[in-house]
This record gives C-alpha cells, structure tokens and sequence, in this order.
C-alpha cells in the first residue's frame, strides 16, 4: 500500500512538474507574441494617421475645386481671352 501511495504521488508529481513546464512555455510564447504584436499596431496607427490626412487633403481639394468652378468660373467666363488682349 505504502509502496502504491508513493508511486501514486511520484506519477502526480512529474504529472505537475510537466503541466508547470507548459504553462511557463505558454507565458513566454505570449509574451513574445505581444511584443510582435506592437509593431504592428504601431504602423497600423501611422497608416490611419496618414489616410486622415490625405482624406483631409483631398476634401480640402474637392472643396476648391468646388469653389473655382462654382464660384469664380462665371467670372472668369466674362473676361477676354489673352489673344484679344494681346491685340489678335
């Protein structure tokens, strides 16, 4: 019986020695697999930065072209051509 027990707890032992051995193999992948992570979201923040920007840009580009054609073609429209001006 007594031989039993110790065996019961040796086999118990490795069993938890075996799982501890997991579970610091598994702490370590994730923190390597954090710190992978990092540069990524790194350079996805500065792509969604720049993709604001350029949508700023290009509203802003929108809106003045907008306004030219808009606003000031119908003036534009009435002055004289550069030949009538130069006297052709």
């Amino acid at each position: 019986m007594c031989c039993l027990i110790f065996l019961f707890i040796s086999c118990l032992a490795a069993s938890v020695s075996s799982l501890e051995g997991e579970v610091r193999q598994i702490d370590a992948t994730l923190t390597s697999l954090n710190q992978q992570l990092s540069k990524p979201r790194s350079s996805l923040s500065h792509l969604e930065e720049s993709r604001m920007a350029l949508e700023k840009d290009i509203n802003c580009k929108t809106h003045s072209l907008f306004i030219d054609r808009d606003k000031c073609m119908t003036h534009r429209k009435r002055y004289p051509t550069v030949s009538t001006l130069s006297g052709y």
